[in-house]
């Protein structure tokens, strides 16, 4: 076990000491970050997106809607769409949004709105502003006793009628919390198996420059595999820590999704589990195979070949 150790330090030590590992730990996150941040760079938001909300007004009060939207970046139509024909209309993908009001909106106090992923996502915040035409509605159809100025005290609501339930979408707070500790096993899982493969080239290239056969002379061949092995496992996390640090930071301030709370879950430890027991039977059978090459050419394509 001390020769093992000692064969791992001097993976770890060697692999640190190499500019070209150096170059790629920090150059391969940042690369990844680059095709995340650039299309932003060359999107443009100088113009506002203009909603075209359509509305079916019966109850006469399309007038006073269309002033109290005055400041908003609406364009604002007349419609006798039904609820039916403007999900259909929606699914076109458009920007768009339909609001239908009535005697049943005034009595229950919520207007059905329907939406698309392409509207806004400020326009049920900015929608509330026309509650105030339809309070006056309620107001004069009311005789304001006691029942009917609490309703009225209950303001209009805007509903958006178009959602799904949470848990059908991709995006839904069940999925992620799948997904994203399923992602970060999956890097974990990958930065070793490129160390593993690492090992495999390593293991051949001692072999032709006559390196095994002195190495060998003071310890076992199991001690020389498992030292790399295990060094180039530590190489590995040190990878992960790395592109944890540089990512995770960038990611949490570009991503609107709680990433830390999804992350931190018990099933990340099983998949940190499957990954590492993964790594420990990939390494083992390459660094075997990596011993038997005759030289470093060899091993290169029996490794493109895999």
């Amino acid at each position: 076990m001390h020769n093992t150790k000692k064969v791992a330090k001097w993976e770890i030590k060697r692999n640190l000491k190499s500019k070209s590992f150096i170059i790629g730990l920090f150059l391969t996150p940042l690369i990844f970050l680059a095709f995340l941040l650039l299309p932003e760079l060359f999107s443009s938001d100088d113009e506002p997106a203009t909603t075209t909300v359509y509305v079916n007004d019966q109850l006469g009060v399309y007038e006073q809607l269309e002033a109290a939207a005055a400041n908003t970046e609406w364009n604002m139509e007349l419609t006798n769409s039904t609820p039916q024909e403007a999900e259909e209309a929606l699914e076109e993908g458009t920007d768009a949004a339909y609001i239908f009001i009535g005697e049943q909106s005034v009595e229950s106090g919520t207007v059905p709105v329907y939406t698309n992923d392409e509207t806004s996502d400020a326009f049920m915040d900015e929608v509330q502003q026309l509650g105030g035409p339809l309070q006056m509605v309620q107001i004069e159809q009311l005789g304001l006793t006691a029942e009917e100025a609490g309703t009225v005290a209950q303001g209009i609501v805007f509903e958006d009628a178009s959602n799904e339930p949470e848990q059908a979408g991709l995006f839904s707070e069940a999925m992620l919390e799948r997904v994203v500790p399923g992602a970060f096993a999956a890097v974990v899982m990958l930065s070793i198996v490129f160390t593993g493969m690492a090992i495999f080239q390593s293991a051949s290239q001692e072999k032709k420059d006559k390196i095994a056969e002195i190495i060998l002379s003071s310890l076992t061949p199991a001690e020389l595999m498992q030292g790399k092995i295990i060094g180039y496992f530590v190489l590995g996390i040190i990878q992960v820590v790395v592109y944890v640090l540089i990512a995770l930071p960038v990611l949490i301030w570009r991503v609107d999704v709680p990433i830390v709370e999804y992350l931190f879950v018990p099933e990340l430890l099983v998949l940190l589990l499957i990954a590492i027991l993964g790594y420990l039977l990939y390494a083992a059978l390459f660094v075997g195979i990596g011993a038997t090459m005759a030289d470093i050419s060899t091993a290169g394509n029996f490794q493109e070949w895999s």
